[in-house]
């Protein structure tokens, strides 16, 4: 759904690789296992794994980046290993919360 509006206010990703669980609910254990969600709900990529695919390997630089890094290539294991890694490196302050 194009410009569609959620239930809920994205939580940051800013130290989220921090977080013991993902999604305000829990729900996902990391990183990697949250991704399927915005992939696939329609308010938000409303899309699946077939058309993110398609759309990366169309890219003139991805295909070649991945094979690089992944032996598989793009596959959706290595897009959610890519993701959630560079999540891990958006950290802010000294990535620790004190509780005073």
């Amino acid at each position: 759904m194009a410009g569609g509006i959620g239930t809920v206010n994205t939580p940051t990703v800013f130290n989220s690789g921090l977080n013991f669980v993902q999604f305000w609910d829990g729900r996902a254990a990391s990183l990697e296992s949250q991704i399927d969600g915005p992939v696939n709900h329609p308010q938000e990529m409303a899309s699946n794994w077939v058309q993110v695919l398609a759309k990366l390997q169309a890219d003139s630089a991805y295909p070649a980046l991945f094979a690089a890094l992944y032996p598989g290539g793009i596959n959706p294991d290595a897009v959610k290993d890519a993701l959630a890694t560079f999540e891990r490196s958006l950290l802010i302050g000294d990535g620790i919360f004190r509780h005073h």
